[in-house]
């Protein structure tokens, strides 16, 4: 099974006291085949992942999941990022799969 590495930095927790949808999970991959799909991901581009098989959410960015890409999963984006938020900079292991 591949798996992805989430976190919600600090950084992006002090944009979004400044601007507005700056909400974004940062995403890596441990595994190489994730890694070169991942690549390809773009606005115009939107890969649907599934974490530990029950959370689906569209990666359109190579290195982040944004709220702004997710509207059709806002309440999953919103659940994920929260509990993320709660521990910054920590990052979390999840089972991905791409849909």
């Amino acid at each position: 099974m591949e798996t992805v590495f989430l976190k919600v930095t600090s950084k992006v927790i002090a944009q979004m006291k400044m601007a507005i949808n700056q909400e974004q999970i940062a995403i890596k991959s441990s595994s190489d085949n994730l890694n070169q799909i991942f690549s390809n991901a773009n606005g115009n581009n939107l890969i649907s992942i599934q974490l530990a098989s029950a959370v689906t959410l569209k990666l359109g960015d190579t290195n982040a999941i944004w709220r702004s890409h997710n509207n059709e999963h806002k309440q999953e984006f919103d659940s994920m990022f929260s509990l993320l938020a709660e521990y910054p900079d920590i990052e979390f292991e999840f089972i991905c799969s791409v849909e």
